[in-house]
C-alpha cells in the first residue's frame, strides 16, 4: 500500500530536488507551497483535537 506524501515529507522531497539540481523548479516550488499549507492544516487539525485521547487526535504534520 502506497501512502500519499503529505506535509513535511512532501516539503523535504521537493527541497532536496531543488538543492540537488541547483535550480528553481516551478513544479517543486508549487509542491513546497502545497506542503506548507498541508502542514498548517494538519497542525490546526491536531490543535483542535489536542485534548482528545491520542488515538482520537487528528494528524499533526510530524506524525505523518
Amino acid at each position: 500500500m502506497t501512502q500519499k506524501l503529505r506535509g513535511r515529507d512532501k516539503f523535504v522531497r521537493a527541497k532536496a530536488e531543488i538543492n540537488e539540481k541547483h535550480e528553481i523548479i516551478p513544479n517543486r516550488v508549487r509542491e513546497i507551497h502545497e506542503a506548507t499549507c498541508e502542514a498548517g492544516d494538519d497542525h490546526l487539525s491536531w490543535f483542535r483535537t489536542r485534548n482528545e485521547l491520542p488515538d482520537k487526535q487528528e494528524g499533526h504534520w510530524w506524525f505523518r
